[in-house]
């Protein structure tokens, strides 16, 4: 499969803007229908009444609210399928933005970060114009947050890694189905708030279950009986209305647990619509991949699917909505309509609320895997990595960072073969280190998410990352640079102590001190890491690192930047040489700045 062009997605967006105005005249002509039906039903009770017919003027008043009732149905439907275009109109249009590196519109992440975490203060993960807002298509929080903790907490075991990979090649593919998913959820953006909000409250206490569940039965039927009662003429219609205004007054004896149920249907209802239909979708494609299967499966518990379990719930929702529209009146003197409602929500939080949580794990981790297979489709000449689990192993012939286009990217190959090997990396600067640095941990982070790499090949063993390339103060803690920093070496060389393997990039370390101090401090440093088993890499500006080599010839290896001064100009190619850095450029810029050296 070729990475996908931009008249791709435009394409698509022009059959949507079809679709969407399809879906406007639907809209137009079921409002027509219900004023119509409106009309009718009472101007029948109208004309029947004045024509002394009381007892069956009833008759196309309940006719024409059920056909009333499902003409909303049908509004409903619509309006669904209209915010449905509207969104996949916009996600093919942002789709081929971010295919120009164009990706503002997505969200962040940047309250997902954590400022101790062992790199992401390093690598721009999250925030603006980061790799997680290139990549983050989730249409849930909880999805977001999945994602976000694949990039926080990437897994290092092989076999997950392979799950990863299987999942996300098939829904690489599965373009519409991921559009799908993805503008279902959209058009509700819940926060973490009422995500956590719609968990607890399947787990309050009931108010009207078991206790009331025979009133609940009796009434509604009372009121049957009593009304073809009266349509045949037994009794006279003011039987009705008293027993009517008996019901009224039994509802109102609950009206403050009505009134917050009804202040959370507001606001949590949509949100368990989207859930539903996320798990509708979820539950209902035919995937091939055995960890896609294998989460179907789990949604599946006792004889229903989960989005019909859910559906069930959201019955129980419309149900409480009619109760506060204009037949509210008439429904819960007759049927105790806002109390059925009651009812039925705890009804459904005794027999499934527990179920609920599992339920949006399984919508998270789609949601996870979704934006991971997008970004797999627009890049598809990415490939998918090689894991190699004995020894170690840390391989490509050709790799970049997947946040700089293609057209000016430069990529440079990465060697590790064993434990305890050093690269040291030295170079002017500008010339390309800390990008390199940072192309190696990104892409290894990618890779061990499952995801596919910006580079040609690549081959790795899963390990933890560990980093140390920008520091920060903190004033509160009256901690300098130098302080955070030795802090993060420290805690490098604890793991190492402790006999975990983890992969280590560093960048300009101890720069807090003196150039001498610095130095000794630095050889120490490596000394120790290659003592401990310690592999990774090292950017520095002192070359006389680059010496260990000689002293560990099986565990420093020495690459460099170079530049080059054409016609009184800076010329940077960018590409990785072996051996130690020979050319400097901080004189040559001071001049060129008119600062005299």
């Amino acid at each position: 499969m070729k990475s996908i062009r931009r008249e791709f997605y435009q394409e698509k967006e022009q059959a949507w803007q079809k679709k969407l105005q399809t879906t406007r005249n639907q809209i137009n002509r079921i409002a027509a229908l219900r004023l119509l039906a409106f009309l009718i039903g009472f101007g029948g009770l109208i004309f029947l009444w004045r024509a002394e017919f009381y007892n069956q003027s009833f008759i196309p008043l309940i006719l024409f609210t059920l056909i009333y009732l499902w003409l909303i149905k049908r509004h409903q439907f619509w309006k669904t399928e209209k915010k449905l275009a509207d969104q996949l109109i916009l996600i093919n249009k942002r789709e081929a933005q971010s295919l120009d590196f164009q990706y503002g519109e997505f969200r962040d992440g940047e309250a997902f970060y954590e400022a101790e975490h062992p790199y992401l203060l390093d690598l721009d993960l999250f925030g603006p114009g980061s790799l997680y807002q290139y990549m983050n298509r989730a249409a849930t929080y909880i999805g977001e947050k999945r994602l976000a903790d694949n990039f926080k907490y990437p897994s290092t075991s092989a076999e997950e890694i392979r799950t990863q990979q299987a999942a996300i090649q098939e829904l690489k593919g599965e373009v519409d189905w991921r559009q799908t998913f993805q503008a279902s959820g959209l058009p509700i953006q819940e926060t973490q708030h009422e995500y956590e909000e719609i968990l607890q409250w399947m787990k309050e206490p009931p108010r009207l279950y078991p206790r009331f569940q025979g009133v609940l039965w009796l009434g509604p039927a009372m009121s049957v009986i009593l009304l073809m009662a009266v349509i045949l003429n037994l009794i006279p219609w003011q039987v009705i209305l008293y027993f009517g205004i008996l019901q009224l007054a039994f509802v109102a004896t609950f009206l403050i647990p009505l009134q917050v149920h009804s202040l959370r249907i507001s606001k949590l209802g949509p949100l368990l619509r989207k859930y539903q239909r996320l798990l509708f979708l979820i539950e209902n494609r035919s995937f091939q991949s055995q960890p896609l299967q294998e989460l179907q499966n789990k949604l599946r518990t006792g004889e229903k699917a989960a989005h019909e379990k859910i559906q069930t719930l959201i019955n129980a929702i419309d149900s409480a909505e009619l109760g506060g529209s204009m037949f509210g009146l008439i429904f819960n003197g007759l049927f105790l309509w806002s109390l059925q409602f009651l009812y039925r929500v705890e009804v459904w939080q005794k027999a499934y609320g527990q179920e609920l949580s599992h339920y949006l794990k399984g919508i998270a981790e789609f949601d996870n895997w979704n934006s991971l297979a997008n970004f797999a489709a627009n890049n598809s000449h990415y490939p998918f990595p090689n894991i190699q689990e004995e020894g170690f192993a840390l391989q490509s012939n050709s790799l970049g960072h997947p946040l700089i286009p293609g057209d000016r990217r430069v990529n440079n190959p990465v060697r590790f073969n064993h434990f305890g090997q050093i690269n040291i990396i030295t170079g002017a600067n500008m010339a390309g280190k800390s990008t390199y640095l940072r192309s190696i941990a990104i892409n290894l982070i990618l890779a061990k998410m499952g995801a596919p790499v910006c580079a040609e090949d690549f081959t790795f063993t899963p390990l933890p990352l560990y980093s140390s390339m920008r520091n920060q103060d903190s004033l509160g803690d009256n901690e300098s640079f130098f302080y955070a920093e030795l802090k993060k070496l420290k805690r490098i060389i604890e793991h190492l102590k402790e006999e975990e393997k983890i992969f280590i990039i560093l960048d300009e370390i101890l720069k807090g001190t003196n150039s001498a101090d610095q130095h000794k401090g630095s050889e120490a440093l490596i000394e120790q890491l290659i003592r401990l088993g310690g592999i990774g890499l090292i950017a520095t500006h002192d070359l006389k690192l680059g010496e260990l080599a000689k002293k560990y010839p099986d565990s420093v290896i020495n690459y460099c930047f170079e530049i080059e001064i054409q016609n009184d100009e800076l010329q940077f190619d960018y590409k990785l040489r072996p051996g130690i850095n020979s050319h400097l450029n901080a004189t040559f810029l001071m001049k060129k700045m008119g600062i005299t050296v």
